[in-house]
């Protein structure tokens, strides 16, 4: 339960789903959302921003999950400041990341999809071709036959892959999915105008027919970043809506982005590491990349990341799209990074369990025996939201 702050008079805690892909969080980024943060602190609001990084942002329903187990989390520990009357509002942006441009003659003042087009890039989102990296590592299986094992303890089971029919098995078994992995398990992009205002529908249908999330009236925008441009276009229609993620992007549009890292987020994704951490770690890419990479400063671009709140329950077998991110960043043929692979969790007992869950998941498991992985353990304690409020004078 967070410490009582006399001086806070509204708390908001935004939600950013974003991709994994290493150019997504600039340090220009990482400076406008701590600036942010800072001017609302002096309008007495406490503003806890989480990070969810997943592949292609899809509202699957492992990320709705996460999504959940971070309102409930977030309600409790804000537990004190309602129970006295302070104003909680919470809110999720779902956003996807292409070389989107306005289109003649329309200007984003409307928040539409139809307002913007998505041209040929080097930064467009790499789960356009997710379904083809599935195919990919459906064929490795195929070729290499081990036998996957599933669930935990006593419990556990174990399929050797030596065709279609027993991935479909494994599929059935393991994931509760009857198909094979390349088949509608994994799902690619169409058009990353539509993508975020659609996952956002999906995630909007979820949380409305659930009456616990229902009631907490969460707040749900939609957009694509432009990493060329720093530009960042809502989609959702909700243009009565402007929230701190829009107030970053002003910022950042202010100050502009220097060519180095304009170069980084724009050249193809060439990450240093592939990092497994916990959502609640702010900072966790420069953080990871200064602990690993001895000293070197971080910038966009660096680091392939996956991340969600339920990061440590060791049980729990990776989603679809999680599952295809490994994939791509551990594969020679793509990143290649399965010798720099960093997991960190808050404490060194977090971080134990994340590494047991990356083992205990019957495919990631594969991957990383395949791929010789190599994991480097970090510890990275989740720093403070908010120093102490000064009232406005």
């Amino acid at each position: 339960m967070a410490r009582i702050n006399p001086l806070v008079e509204q708390i908001q805690v935004h939600i950013i789903a974003g991709c994994s892909d290493g150019r997504d969080i600039s340090s220009v980024f990482n400076t406008a959302r701590e600036e942010v943060i800072e001017n609302k602190r002096h309008q007495n609001v406490l503003v806890d921003i989480q990070r969810l990084s997943i592949p292609g942002v899809f509202a699957t329903s492992e990320v709705i999950g996460e999504m959940k187990t971070t309102l409930f989390s977030k309600e409790n520990e804000y537990f004190a400041y309602r129970h006295r009357g302070v104003e909680i509002s919470y809110y999720i942006h779902m956003m996807a990341h292409g070389n989107a441009v306005l289109k003649s003659g329309h200007d984003r003042t409307s928040f539409s999809y139809h307002d913007i087009e998505i041209l040929p890039s080097e930064f467009n989102c790499g789960m356009m071709n997710a379904q083809k990296l599935a195919l990919e590592f459906e064929s490795l299986l195929l070729s290499e036959k081990p036998t996957l094992h599933y669930g935990v303890d006593g419990k556990r089971g174990e399929i050797q892959i030596v065709d279609e029919s027993s991935i479909e098995k494994f599929m059935l078994e393991a994931h509760g999915f009857n198909g094979t992995i390349a088949g509608n398990w994994v799902r690619s992009i169409v058009n990353l105008a539509t993508h975020p205002y659609e996952q956002k529908k999906v995630l909007r249908t979820a949380l409305d027919t659930d009456p616990a999330t229902k009631k907490m009236g969460v707040h749900i925008t939609a957009g694509v970043q432009n990493y060329g441009t720093s530009e960042y276009f809502r989609v959702d229609g909700n243009t009565h809506l402007i929230t701190v993620v829009d107030e970053i992007y002003e910022k950042i549009r202010e100050k502009g982005v220097s060519s180095a890292e304009q170069k980084k987020r724009t050249d193809k994704q060439n990450p240093k590491i592939l990092l497994f951490h916990h959502g609640s770690i702010v900072n966790a890419r420069a953080r990871a990349i200064e602990a690993h990479c001895g000293g070197h400063t971080y910038s966009g671009g660096d680091a392939f990341a996956i991340a969600g709140i339920n990061a440590a329950d060791h049980n729990r077998e990776f989603g679809p799209n999680k599952t295809d991110g490994y994939y791509l960043a551990m594969a020679p043929k793509h990143f290649n990074l399965a010798e720099e692979f960093v997991v960190s969790g808050r404490t060194k007992d977090e971080t134990k369990r994340m590494i047991s869950r990356l083992h205990n998941s019957g495919l990631v498991n594969a991957m990383m025996t395949i791929f010789g992985a190599k994991i480097h353990p970090i510890t990275l304690p989740a720093k403070p939201l908010q120093k102490k409020i000064i009232p406005v004078r």
